[in-house]
């Protein structure tokens, strides 16, 4: 079958996934990722309050961006810290704990770099 969310920005309305812009099929997908890390955390026997989320961010336009680092946000003042794996400048810049990861190549190892703003 098909699958469907509920439009809560437009009155409640019933969308296909189908039909869902790159930027509203990530959210749609943040959002499957926030909810089964929720409830994964509700049955572990340890705390979990730390996830990774990676990529998916370049498919989303500027008012996007602010929504989910505002959520992101949320969760962090919330004691949950995700971790995003991006490459996406406007991301990157808004974002105030870092580490920065640059690959091996022939001359040296892999690099990291914390940065805290």
């Amino acid at each position: 079958g098909e699958f469907y969310v509920t439009d809560n920005l437009k009155g409640g309305a019933m969308r296909r996934v189908a039909g869902l812009s790159g930027g509203e099929t990530f959210l749609v997908s943040l959002s499957l990722a926030l909810a089964l890390a929720f409830e994964i955390s509700k049955k572990a026997l340890k705390p979990i309050d730390f996830f990774f989320l990676d990529e998916g961010f370049g498919t989303l336009d500027e008012e996007l961006i602010d929504a989910v680092t505002d959520s992101l946000e949320k969760l962090r003042r919330a004691d949950l810290t995700v971790g995003l794996i991006t490459h996406v400048a406007e991301l990157k810049n808004r974002i105030s704990s870092k580490l920065n990861v640059s690959g091996a190549d022939i001359n040296h190892g892999t690099i990291f770099s914390q940065v805290f703003d």
